[in-house]
This record gives C-alpha cells, sequence and structure tokens, in this order.
C-alpha cells in the first residue's frame, strides 16, 4: 500500500475480490491494517477484470491509472477499520524502526 501510494496513487478504500474477501475476520484484520475501507466486488470475474485492465494500461489503451479506476464496478461494503487499527498501526511502526 505504501508503494503505491509512493507513487501518487492515493486510495480510501480497497476493493477485494475472490477467497479472502469471504472470510469476514480477515477482511476487518485488512482493513485495521490497511486503514482503509474495503469493499467487495460484485463479479465473479473481478482477476481477469483486473488483468485485462492493467493490459490495456500497458498497451496504451488507457491513458493512466485514473481511466481504469474511473470504468464503474458494483462493490459493496465489506469491513472498516475499527479499534484494533491503532495497535496494528503502532506494531507496524516498531517493526519498522527495527529494521
Amino acid at each position: 500500500m505504501e508503494a503505491l501510494e509512493a507513487t501518487g496513487v492515493s486510495m480510501s478504500e480497497v476493493q477485494l475480490a475472490g477467497g479472502g474477501a469471504a472470510n469476514q475476520l480477515w477482511r476487518q484484520m485488512l482493513a485495521d491494517v490497511l486503514g482503509k475501507r474495503l469493499l467487495e466486488v460484485e463479479s465473479q470475474a473481478a482477476t481477469a477484470r483486473g488483468a485485462a485492465l492493467l493490459g490495456g494500461l500497458a498497451a496504451g489503451v488507457f491513458k493512466s491509472f485514473n481511466d481504469t479506476a474511473a470504468l464503474p464496478i458494483s462493490a459493496d461494503l465489506t469491513a472498516e477499520p475499527g479499534p484494533r487499527a491503532a495497535e496494528y498501526a503502532q506494531i507496524y511502526e516498531a517493526w519498522k524502526e527495527k529494521k
């Protein structure tokens, strides 16, 4: 997430698809760790769609990431950062200081 944001890509929420999106405990932990709202994408082919959009971006079909991000897809809120988010942030900061 930090690497993406370092390139100027700003995200207030993250879209999920597939197996990881099915488990509420995983979704909540991910929302807490990332500090982002999570949305579950309603698409059986979300991974293929994402790969096609990235391919289109690489091939010049889309001029920027924002062009692909603007394409609509249905998604429902599935998790938001909760009370443990601050705890995960402290653990992460301590880990970064040690490396």
